[in-house]
């Protein structure tokens, strides 16, 4: 590559033009810039990191213009008087290099007249005419030089920034200031940026009895365009047909269901309470007719005191909420809520003040029934939004290497570690609780750090270590069974967390993994923060960790979870 060196001659010292002081300038804030730790800082894998820092690191300027940093050798035969007249030249020069073009001009007027003396050609061939041709063929060079230096400076580097906009944006953003990971919103299926799955109740559908018939006015004041379906005198099994069908005659009155409902809240039974099954069935209908809406089923309230045979008829209402309080825990998009808040006495009976017949309620009762469901539903939760959500990765530069609980890495064997950091981080509010913060927790306890590295941490290291070091919280281990998994995901709807161990099976891991269920989206499905990135984009029914043997290795041996909630 051609260059040409714009160097000037002061006294005794050799001074570099603006082009080298510009360029080595640029490259040692690249290189300052381009060290493997912040780049893996940025999300880079360590491999791409470490070339990549190396190529930055290699970059030498006087390579890349050979010519730059020379001094120029003084002539043995210039007279003082022609020295004399090099330094007044040489002062006058330095006067005016305030432009870097006339710079490179002027001295390589002074390097061509010294090559011409040098070879002892007569003054008049020095002409200006041919110092300026050769002027230009050496500017064009230099220009061409630098030009081409500054690309090769440029181009890798730029590689790697758009390495690291891939990584980015393919796994969120990594803020560097207090090591923490948050995904963007738009790789999650969940859009919203509140915890609560409901943050209205437009278009909500609401089917039930004379009780729901005679609180249209304030059901439907609830939100906008709400249907409300309230039959007198009806139980579950008139509603068969007309669910089962989207319309249909119930008792002597025609309905039609909406196209769409993003959410049901159902009150039936205090007409026939001994119809648990036909509830049932009416529920199912409704799911399958609207496959992506959540159903609420309403505890139905008591009767009053003046009601003939108001204890037996209580103790029965009871029952029948009981059986499908049960029955709810057994599908994730169905949920039971008690609305009774409110509406009953001391006694347990329906307050007199809110009823004139002990059945039906005033329009006072019927608002503190509605205020009850609105309650209810919107306080449902979906746990912490993804743009309020600390992530953590176990390989992440700032703690990966480290030792995880004495022993191996972090990287290695501490996904138990990140998956307590992120829940204690979250649930506690505490972000600068780490992963390595969460290893020195665990040292010496005995249930995590051991030499085999395939299990890095026992479930005493979260149902033990977790509580007795944040209080606050409360760890429970759940069965690995499907009244486990109702458990894990009534957690969930409250706002805790589940740490599992999930196998190869459950396509996240290649082997045994810790990693971390964060709460619900919209849909009732499941969000998890995964300590190896994988499967964050994406969300889960509860039930697959159970029924398809997630939590099985491939010895068959049976692997658990932990549910985490604030401690009462």
């Amino acid at each position: 590559m051609g260059s040409y060196s714009a160097t000037k001659r002061v006294g005794n010292k050799s001074e570099d033009g603006n082009a080298r002081s510009s360029l080595s300038s640029g490259i040692d804030k690249l290189k300052e810039k381009g060290t493997s730790a912040a780049m893996q800082g940025a999300g880079i894998p360590k491999p791409l990191a470490d070339l990549a820092a190396k190529r930055v690191q290699n970059v030498n300027p006087s390579k890349m213009l050979p010519g730059l940093g020379k001094k120029n050798a003084s002539k043995p035969n210039q007279s003082s008087k022609s020295k004399e007249s090099t330094d007044a030249k040489s002062k006058d020069s330095k006067k005016k290099s305030l432009n870097p073009k006339e710079n490179l001009k002027n001295a390589a007027k002074e390097k061509i007249k010294e090559k011409l003396l040098g070879k002892e050609k007569d003054s008049s061939q020095a002409n200006d005419s041919e110092i300026e041709a050769q002027v230009r063929v050496k500017q064009t060079i230099a220009v061409v030089g630098i030009s081409a230096a500054t690309i090769l400076v440029v181009i890798p580097f730029l590689l790697i920034m758009l390495v690291s906009m891939s990584i980015q944006l393919a796994y969120g953003t990594y803020n560097a200031e207090d090591n923490l990971y948050k995904l963007n919103p738009e790789t999650t299926n969940d859009s919203t940026t509140s915890n609560a799955l409901f943050k209205s109740l437009d278009n909500f559908l609401f089917i039930g009895d004379s009780r729901y018939n005679g609180a249209q006015t304030q059901l439907e004041a609830l939100g906008n365009s709400i249907t409300v379906l309230g039959v007198d005198s009806s139980n579950p099994g008139h509603w068969l047909d007309a669910t089962k069908n989207g319309s249909g005659t119930v008792l002597s009155e025609t309905v039609t269901l909406p196209d769409s409902a993003p959410g049901i809240s159902i009150m039936l039974g205090v007409n026939d309470t001994s119809q648990v099954d036909n509830m049932k069935t009416v529920i199912q209908n409704l799911h399958k007719k609207y496959p992506s809406a959540i159903i609420f089923m309403n505890s139905a309230y008591h009767v009053g005191s003046g009601r003939s045979g108001a204890d037996s008829l209580n103790n029965n209402i009871d029952d029948f909420n009981n059986k499908m309080k049960d029955y709810s825990s057994e599908n994730s998009w169905l949920y039971y809520i008690d609305i009774t808040s409110g509406l009953h006495d001391e006694k347990g009976y329906l307050k007199s003040e809110l009823t004139g017949d002990n059945l039906h309620m005033t329009s006072e009762g019927n608002k503190i029934l509605a205020d009850n469901i609105k309650k209810a539903v919107l306080s449902i939760n979906s746990g912490i939004s993804d743009e309020d959500f600390i992530f953590y990765y176990q390989s992440d530069s700032k703690w990966g290497t480290k030792p995880f609980c004495g022993k191996s890495s972090i990287a290695g064997a501490g996904c138990g570690g990140t998956s307590y950091a992120i829940v204690v981080a979250n649930m506690t509010n505490n972000k600068e609780f780490d992963p390595w913060d969460a290893s020195q927790e665990g040292k010496g306890s005995g249930y995590c750090g051991r030499s085999d590295n395939s299990a890095g941490a026992t479930m005493g290291y979260f149902t033990t270590t977790l509580p007795n070091k944040h209080p606050e919280l409360s760890v429970k281990e759940l069965a690995t069974t499907k009244s486990g998994a109702t458990e894990a995901y009534q957690v969930l709807q409250s706002g805790g967390m589940i740490i599992a161990n999930v196998q190869k099976k459950s396509g996240l891991t290649s082997g045994g993994h810790w990693l971390v269920l964060r709460g619900l989206d919209s849909n009732g499905k499941v969000k998890i923060a995964n300590p190896n990135h994988k499967g964050e984009d994406k969300t889960y029914d509860i039930n697959d960790f159970i029924d398809k043997n997630w939590m099985v290795d491939s010895n068959g041996v049976q692997h658990s979870w932990a549910a985490v909630t604030k401690a009462s």
